[in-house]
């Protein structure tokens, strides 16, 4: 008997209203396994327990101690092995872990099985997906504009996204794209840039509730969908099987099944109607002579599905609403202006313009949003892409020459009201060209939409925001005031125009220090003044200082 084994045992001994019933033993591989009763409230509950090798410490982010009944599959928080799902505290002491680890399976009896509580949030059904011929599947589904009611049924189109891997699996990753509802398609909420990718077809099906077995463990055979669905439905089935089974490069086709859940949204599990399986097959009725359909009585395979609708995919912190809801334009999308829009765009903005007439160059990838593979490409072009990928809810629309078509009409004394006509479409303007001249003009427009100019001295020594009216004049007198030492700037080969040097990390930190106190005005209903942002290295330390006027 192991050390580890002797103190286990020792220390679950001691633990107040648990008692050992089947001793604990080791295996080869360290397994500690043993029977205990576990007495909460005049209750007890006999438990199995398994204790792994990397226990006090978690396994991928799980705990490592195992409490199982399989009679207790009814309750909530149970998985179908019988396994108590219990979420504990730190620690890296064996006797302390196994404390807190029993007060949380106490805590469960209690909550759970004494008192039978419901939580607020909803606890999904437990769905074991599959691989099919040694690759997983996954479907993303959103929002669309439509109610579904029970016992709908139709075709549906999808597109496969991208193949990925994980550990030793490959996964094929789908998105859902539209449903055929008989009198019309309805599209679901992405953005152009994933709805115009290949489809492929695949059928629905909506239940008038989950398809359960358990409260919450999806079933496991085709004909256990026999009493939520149709005739007309199994008929419908058949025929898409018979056309389209055996014929689809990713081994199957997918069906799905959708619900309501307890709070009204739409959940959807996809089904695999494998290829060459026949999931719903034809007889001929002894009696009637009818042809009837009938589910087969072969395991269901279920795939993942993923709910990517906007208030799930930036469930975890969006930027202000005024942000998100806002048409923003950035004009200048160099160093400072991709970063902003990639913040943007991370924080839930769906509606960005991005203006800029540069190339990008290999020489712009270490200190901007943009990646060496894609080549030499146009700006606007590399980050629309670079912003598309990271939200599927973004419109992004590209301007290349703006900037100049701006100057040439204001210049020459041409009606600028089209100009401003333009412009004021915009919610906020944000001007990261460093192009003066520019700056000159969109104050001398007087526009109504908030310009917001964002500029930052050589070596990231400060950031400058400043917004109008009287832009120009501000920020040339700021930077006046600010001294700027511009004896080294960066001068690339040739006759360019030399450019602050900074690295990206010196450019970031000062940027989202930005964007984090504009969001913050904007929360709370302040007026945006104007300010720059002061690096300070004194006596060892850094800190940056926020100067407003």
């Amino acid at each position: 008997m192991s050390e580890r084994l002797v103190k286990i045992q020792e220390y679950i001994s001691g633990v107040s209203g648990v008692s050992i019933t089947v001793p604990f033993t080791e295996s080869d591989l360290g397994l500690i396994t043993g029977n205990v009763t576990v007495t909460e409230s005049q209750v007890i509950l006999t438990f199995e327990v398994a204790i792994n090798l990397f226990y006090p410490f978690q396994l991928h982010g799980s705990e490592s101690i195992r409490f199982a009944n399989e009679e207790l599959v009814k309750y909530n928080h149970v998985m179908k092995d019988g396994l108590v799902c219990i979420h504990t505290l730190h620690s890296p002491d064996l006797e302390q872990k196994l404390r807190y680890d029993f007060d949380s399976l106490k805590q469960w009896i209690n909550k759970y099985y004494i008192n039978a509580e419901n939580d607020q949030h909803y606890e999904h059904i437990i769905v074991p997906s599959a691989a099919l011929k040694g690759i997983e599947s996954c479907y993303l589904f959103t929002d669309v504009d439509h109610t579904f009611k029970s016992g709908d049924f139709g075709f549906m189109e999808y597109s496969w996204l991208n193949l990925g891997a994980h550990e030793d699996k490959k996964i094929d990753t789908f998105i859902i794209q539209s449903f055929n509802t008989g009198n019309k398609n309805v599209s679901c909420k992405w953005s152009s840039y994933y709805t115009v990718l290949p489809k492929l077809p695949g059928i629905y099906v909506f239940l008038p509730g989950t398809p359960v077995a358990h409260k919450r463990f999806a079933i496991q055979k085709w004909f256990d969908l026999t009493p939520s669905v149709n005739l007309a439905f199994k008929n419908f089935f058949h025929q898409a099987q018979t056309k389209y089974g055996g014929n689809n490069q990713f081994n199957h086709i997918p069906l799905f099944i959708g619900y309501n859940l307890p709070n009204g949204e739409i959940h959807w599990q996809c089904a695999a109607i494998e290829n060459g399986i026949l999931s719903v097959y034809q007889t001929k009725s002894a009696v009637s002579k009818l042809i009837e359909k009938h589910f087969s009585d072969s395991d269901i395979v279920w795939l993942q599905t993923k709910n990517c609708s906007y208030n799930y995919y930036f469930g975890r912190g969006t930027l202000s609403e005024k942000f998100t809801n806002a048409k923003i334009l950035i004009i200048g999308i160099g160093a400072i202006g991709s970063n902003l829009a990639t913040t943007l765009v991370r924080g839930g903005c769906k509606r960005i313009f991005v203006a800029d007439y540069d190339l990008k160059e290999p020489e712009n990838v270490c200190r901007a949003e943009y990646n060496f593979s894609t080549g030499l490409n146009s700006k606007v072009l590399d980050l629309s892409r670079h912003l598309c990928e990271i939200s599927p809810f973004l419109e992004v629309k590209l301007h290349e020459q703006f900037t100049d078509h701006i100057k040439l009409i204001i210049n020459n004394s041409f009606d600028d009201k089209i100009v401003k006509n333009v412009l004021e479409k915009y919610d906020f303007i944000f001007d990261c060209s460093a192009d003066n001249d520019l700056t000159f003009v969109l104050d001398k427009l007087n526009l109504q939409t908030k310009i917001i100019n964002l500029s930052i001295t050589n070596h990231a020594k400060e950031l400058v925001c400043i917004t109008n009216p009287n832009l120009y004049e501000w920020l040339i007198n700021t930077f006046q005031k600010l001294n700027s030492d511009t004896s080294d700037l960066y001068n690339p080969t040739g006759c360019w125009s030399p450019t602050f040097k900074a690295s990206y990390n010196d450019i970031v930190t000062l940027v989202q220090y930005a964007i984090k106190h504009i969001n913050y005005t904007l929360n709370n209903n302040l007026s945006l003044r104007n300010f720059y942002l002061k690096t300070e290295s004194e006596s060892g330390e850094f800190n940056i200082k926020l100067n407003q006027f």
